[in-house]
């Protein structure tokens, strides 16, 4: 799956694209300390399964999952041309063992198992696709991917976007339909999200100017969370905060 960073980017030469996605074992639990590999280029999974690896070029590619206790797996990419994000999930296989054999017994008829209970699993990766370093007063792209690896449904998913320190950044645009938080910060709204579905998000916002921040310029961080109402046997998970990706970003003089 390729997501298209074109919103506000600028032609910096040769164009590079980045790959990511979440590493998850066969039944769908995320995988830290994995290392993922492509032509040179690696990096390591985050708690939440998630690597980011940047600076790739186009064509077809093999890249190569190394996890502990496992032997290496290969995967096949094609990057159909450069300066795109190439959203690329890696899911373990099951491991079969061989059953053993037994003697014949009588057992007792065993309990019915109770129905699996249905619950999203929602997972966030977000991107700086220009960089961590902004210019004062510029544009930049914040590419947000929402996945749900649960078996039920998140319904009326709601993302938050807030930056820290607060009161610094305009929202030029999205393009999903959003509305401002009090103090700061703008609630994007994503509607349903069935499981193996994913959402992609592109937000444009603008740096502060040196005015504003002074001639040395400011640290500060992008941070997301969410959340989900579903009516049924239970009502899971309203306001649940999620830490996602501290987005770090270090503003310069030009």
């Amino acid at each position: 799956m390729v997501l298209a960073a074109g919103l506000g980017s600028r032609d910096n030469g040769p164009q590079l694209s980045t790959i990511t996605g979440v590493v998850t074992d066969a039944n769908g639990v995320p995988i830290e300390a994995a290392i993922v590999e492509i032509e040179g280029l690696s990096a390591t999974t985050d708690m939440s399964g998630v690597y980011v690896i940047r600076d790739v070029k186009a064509g077809m590619r093999i890249i190569t999952l190394r996890a502990p206790g496992l032997e290496a797996i290969m995967r096949p990419v094609t990057i159909a041309k450069g300066g795109e994000i190439v959203i690329f999930p890696i899911q373990l296989p099951s491991v079969v063992v061989a059953p053993v054999s037994a003697p014949t017994q009588l057992k007792a008829e065993p309990e019915p198992e109770p129905e699996p209970e249905l619950k999203p699993d929602i997972r966030v990766v977000a991107i700086l696709p220009q960089g961590y370093s902004i210019p004062f007063g510029d544009q930049f792209n914040v590419i947000v991917t929402v996945y749900n690896y649960g078996s039920g449904p998140a319904q009326n998913l709601h993302l938050y976007a807030r930056a820290n320190p607060s009161g610094y950044f305009a929202i030029i645009d999205c393009d999903r339909p959003y509305s401002p938080l009090v103090p700061s910060g703008f609630d994007i709204s994503l509607g349903d999200l069935y499981p193996d579905d994913n959402a992609q998000i592109n937000i444009i916002l603008r740096a502060p100017t040196r005015d504003q921040v002074g001639q040395q310029g400011m640290n500060a961080e992008l941070s997301f969370t969410y959340d989900y109402y579903n009516a049924g046997s239970e009502t899971y998970a309203a306001n649940i905060p999620f830490s996602v990706n501290q987005v770090i970003m270090f503003w310069n003089p030009k």
